[in-house]
């Protein structure tokens, strides 16, 4: 029997949840999708990246660098700070504090070195470039990776402060500050890696690092946020099934809101002066989509992901396609959304098979899909006027450097 300490709670634990992980993956991956979608996809990423190795890819060449580092700055924010503390630790394990204590310095080590490993791999399916088409040396990579690593302990350590903010607006903005500062921060380091000043980059990212570590642990080493670090062990174990139940909105789960009244309507007004049946369909759809963040926030990712395609893709005819998905998977999106607002009210679920029912709908999911469209437009112009704003500015710097 394995004795009772700290390094054997914290793995017994991590087995654990590895194990759900896993269960979770065998839930939606069976041996069809693993045979004939995960392998094959799995065997093309493979071939790719070996050609890579031989030649740079095309749409590779028109994307700067500083693009590059901007995708690896916002891929950083992702994640939190973990402890793998259980609702049972309240009554039990908390009462012995070394061993509870050392349980979440192992914690938080195995979430750094999670964390590490994870910018590493994704600078290895980077590598290729990063050598042959930005001819960048390997000091310059290693230096960048470092300081990345120790950006990201101190987001994760952000992060740990924030979640504590009940306000949700309140929270929001001061993420959102956040991220412009240290935005800020990191093209300022970027521009001093970029002239060759090597020893401020090494020096910066120490001492972020190691003022991470310490406040971290500061942080982490208390009775006081006990219920916090449940509630992060709680969602990051079940993310994943939050992403199938997002991806899959037939299966959807409501979220379940703590808010005593709604952010909008909150005296249930009228949209809509001419009280047709139409009318009533298409109003109680939108209060509900509005009212329900995780409606609108599924709708923003849509726009996002498809105008981060069509904005880095170069090819004309990948633009092109990739509008008309955004096309269909917006409008079958929209279309299972009002399905499973109505069928989950008992109340009007006895008048969907009316005619104004469908007429409603099509009004409806027209009219979000004519927002959508608008917006990514306007996204997308956004982006490809900043693409070309980088490109100029290389091809000026370049011909400075020939001249």
């Amino acid at each position: 029997m394995m004795p009772l300490n700290s390094w054997s709670i914290f793995l017994k634990r991590l087995r654990k949840n590895s194990n759900y992980q896993f269960r979770v993956f065998r839930s939606v991956a069976d041996w069809t999708v693993v045979i004939y979608i995960l392998l094959p996809a799995a065997l093309i990423a493979i071939f790719n990246y070996y050609s890579w190795w031989m030649e740079a890819p095309k749409w590779i060449e028109g994307i700067p660098f500083f693009l590059i580092f901007s995708l690896m700055y916002a891929m950083i924010w992702a994640g939190n700070l973990r402890t793998y503390v259980e609702e049972a630790d309240k009554v039990f394990l908390i009462r012995q504090k070394p061993l509870f204590m050392n349980m979440k310095k192992w914690a938080y080590g195995y979430t750094i070195v999670h964390e590490a490993v994870g910018l590493l791999i994704s600078f290895l399916l980077l590598l290729p470039m990063l050598l042959y088409h930005y001819q960048l040396y390997w000091l310059d990579i290693i230096l960048l990776l470092l300081f990345l690593l120790s950006l990201k302990s101190f987001i994760l350590l952000i992060k740990y402060h924030l979640r504590k903010i009940e306000h949700r607006w309140k929270k929001l903005a001061l993420q959102s500050l956040v991220f412009l500062i240290l935005g800020v921060y990191s093209i300022l380091i970027f521009q001093i890696w970029q002239s060759n000043l090597l020893i401020p980059v090494i020096a910066l990212s120490c001492l972020t690092f190691m003022l991470s570590i310490i406040f971290s642990l500061k942080a982490l080493l208390t009775h006081a946020s006990i219920e916090h670090e449940i509630a992060i062990h709680h969602e990051e174990r079940t993310k994943n099934i939050d992403r199938i139940f997002m991806m899959a909105q037939e299966i959807g789960k409501p979220r379940i809101s703590n808010r005593k009244k709604p952010l909008f309507w909150k005296k249930s007004k009228r949209i809509f002066r001419n009280r047709t049946p139409v009318n009533g369909f298409a109003e109680l759809f939108i209060k509900a989509f509005i009212r329900n963040h995780t409606y609108w926030l599924s709708y923003t990712q849509i726009i996002s992901v498809c105008t981060a395609a069509i904005v880095i893709i170069p090819p004309l005819w990948i633009k092109v396609l990739m509008f008309f998905i955004f096309l269909i998977w917006l409008h079958s999106w929209l279309v299972n959304v009002w399905d499973q607002i109505y069928y989950a009210n008992l109340q009007v679920k006895k008048y969907v098979e009316r005619d104004d029912y469908y007429i409603a709908r099509t009004r409806a999911v027209r009219s979000f899909m004519v927002l959508g469209i608008i917006l990514l437009t306007f996204f997308v112009t956004i982006g490809l006027s900043i693409f070309a704003m980088m490109q100029f500015v290389d091809i000026q710097s370049g011909l400075r450097e020939m001249l």
